[in-house]
């Protein structure tokens, strides 16, 4: 009965006969105990001044930004052949949001 849902039933009635129903909020609760760093999510300003979610934005834009795939494909911006990685560093954002950025203002495409 793995895998099915009467055997997923039947387990959750045995968890809670053994150990009672609050047994996965204990679970979360130890969980939550032992956390001493908060993680993106957390709302807590860290040594650097960031809270976990402005961390996060800061840490995926740097990792946007050295990318091992560069977008070759080259747009038509301000008037020049441009690749997405130089549209990118124009504007101040990633390779995705430079891409985005291009089927947005429909930039012309070259190859």
């Amino acid at each position: 009965m793995a895998g099915t849902k009467a055997g997923a039933i039947k387990a959750r009635k045995t968890i809670i006969e053994k150990y009672g129903r609050d047994h996965w909020a204990s679970i979360g609760q130890v969980g939550g105990q032992n956390s001493v760093s908060g993680g993106f999510a957390s709302h807590v300003t860290g040594k650097d001044g960031l809270t976990g979610v402005q961390r996060s934005k800061v840490v995926g834009f740097k990792g946007g930004k050295i990318s091992k795939r560069p977008a070759s494909i080259k747009y038509v911006y301000k008037g020049k052949p441009k690749t997405l990685v130089e549209i990118g560093q124009k504007l101040g954002i990633g390779n995705q949001s430079a891409r985005a950025y291009a089927i947005r203002n429909k930039l012309e495409r070259l190859s």
